[in-house]
């Protein structure tokens, strides 16, 4: 918290990933040995779970940096696991159905930029999306976008009349077996909703995207068009 603190109400800037900013802020700042072990270690962390793409550009500091053997092999097992959804890698593959029963493949999605919402009926954090994917969807309707939303519901009934009745857009699909799906599996989800940015060459760009919500989806969206 009180790192937190200090990075909200420090001077710095640039253009530099949060996650950086805090990293780069903790070696300069704090002198205690063992604070600084675990400050390193909790904002890898954070960053491993929530970007994994600036986690990546830290990991060669942190390995210099970091004096706690434990807290040491601990972040780049995280590392090791999550290599395989670093920017650049061939997005995993997934197909499954949509609501009139065709199949969906992530090759037939090639071309296009993909944004996909990873949700179900039940959560409530996901049913505060669909507002403002909407008005994402509308705002970059003429751009080489698709907008995929996968549902990990067990009830179909429920996930086809929520659908239905809301009139939600883009292309709805449903993966069998809820949490034990192979997209939960292949990209490591623990909690949704979950966004996921995949490149026209089937690449991923970012696969644990900011939400409809946040400030940043706007920035990463427009730079996925133009790469």
């Amino acid at each position: 918290m009180y790192l937190e603190f200090k990075i909200q109400n420090s001077s710095i800037s640039g253009a530099n990933p949060a996650y950086i900013k805090k990293f780069n802020f903790v070696q300069k700042s704090f002198q205690n040995k063992k604070v600084k072990e675990i400050l390193f270690y909790e904002v890898m962390k954070q960053s491993i779970n929530e970007s994994i793409n600036d986690a990546e550009l830290l990991i060669s500091d942190y390995n210099k940096l970091q004096t706690n053997e434990v807290y040491l092999a601990e972040i780049n097992d995280m590392i090791n696991k999550w290599s395989i959804l670093l920017k650049g890698k061939k997005a995993p593959h997934f197909s499954y159905k949509a609501l009139n029963g065709k199949t969906v493949r992530i090759e037939d999605l090639l071309g296009k930029v993909v944004y996909i919402d990873v949700w179900a009926t039940w959560c409530v954090p996901c049913l505060r999306e669909p507002p403002f994917l909407e008005k994402l969807q509308e705002d970059l309707k003429n751009n080489d976008m698709t907008f995929l939303s996968i549902s990990i519901d067990n009830d179909q009934v429920a996930w086809r009349s929520m659908v239905k009745n809301k009139k939600m857009k883009g292309i709805h699909l449903i993966a069998e077996n809820d949490w034990k799906s192979n997209i939960v599996a292949d990209y490591l989800i623990t909690d949704i909703p979950r966004f996921i940015i995949i490149g026209r060459d089937g690449n991923i760009i970012n696969s644990n995207a900011p939400r409809p919500s946040s400030e940043k989806i706007r920035s990463e969206l427009t730079e996925a068009l133009g790469s």
